[in-house]
């Protein structure tokens, strides 16, 4: 796995690179997280997000 640290106010992000999303879990500070993905992300990974509300998004160019 790579973590990649983006620098920023109030406080960094990183971001886990090649790491399994049933682990996602165990990397969150919080424990109700809010996950923010589209359509087709959800519908075939959706089961494994951790616990927690799931912003979902439409996809294509014009959406990001």
């Amino acid at each position: 796995m790579k973590r990649v640290t983006i620098k920023s106010r109030p406080r960094d992000s990183v971001v886990l690179i090649d790491e399994k999303l049933a682990n996602l879990g165990s990397y969150l500070p919080v424990d109700k997280p809010v996950i923010i993905t589209d359509e087709n992300v959800r519908a075939i990974w959706g089961r494994h997000f951790p616990a927690g509300d799931v912003i979902t998004i439409g996809t294509g160019e014009s959406i990001k």
